[in-house]
């Protein structure tokens, strides 16, 4: 299908540059620590560290955030729609934010793939798995799962590894609608994969990401 085709590759050229369409914090005045974040976000988890230490946020055009004194979007809140950094008449803001909200971002589609593995090499069954699905703003995700690091040759071949933090490694190849690779899980040896195009969802709701 030349129109998946088309975006697919379109995802290939945008996907290095998607962190600069997304928030980024910083720990000093544009300098020193920082991380991007992806959606609504709070200073729990891995992203403890961050409690009480954002001094600046460079924030995309076209995207608002409510920065929050409390974890969990409570307490007081300012909004912001530009850069913004904890000083002059903000500066009592300096070191109290633990969590934020997107509130406004552009439209994101997913292009939905349904799954399926087979067992016991080539005269073994195929099962249903968890769906793929692939952003507008190159993210893939296996069911609710974020593959992280997914690596995009130009023949439209995409693969990924458990030592990016990921589930499973996998490779898998765009054949006009359809997928075709494998992937392999904990345990196991690499699994006969393929996938079915079932269509494209939009949303213009705010992203979120799970930390």
């Amino acid at each position: 299908m030349r129109t998946i085709t088309t975006l697919l590759f379109g995802i290939q050229c945008l996907a290095p540059a998607a962190a600069q369409r997304s928030i980024i914090i910083y720990e000093g005045l544009f300098s020193g620590a920082q991380a991007t974040v992806h959606g609504n976000w709070n200073a729990v988890g891995p992203n403890a560290i961050w409690n009480d230490r954002i001094g600046s946020i460079r924030v995309p055009e076209g995207q608002r955030a409510i920065l929050y004194e409390d974890i969990g979007f409570q307490g007081r809140s300012i909004e912001i729609d530009r850069d913004w950094d904890a000083s002059g008449d903000q500066r009592a803001w300096a070191g109290r934010i633990s969590s934020i909200r997107v509130v406004q971002g552009p439209q994101l589609l997913s292009f939905l793939f349904s799954a399926y593995t087979r067992w016991g090499g080539n005269s073994g069954r195929w099962e249903r798995s968890q769906d793929l699905r692939i952003t507008s703003a190159g993210e893939f995700h296996w069911g609710n799962t974020r593959l992280h690091a997914v690596r995009i040759d130009p023949d439209m071949t995409f693969h990924w590894s458990m030592e990016d933090g990921n589930a499973t490694n996998g490779c898998i190849r765009f054949v006009e609608d359809r997928l075709s690779g494998w992937v392999q899980h904990p345990g196991e040896g690499p699994l006969d994969f393929q996938g079915e195009f079932l269509g494209v969802r939009g949303s213009a709701e705010p992203r979120s990401s799970r930390f």
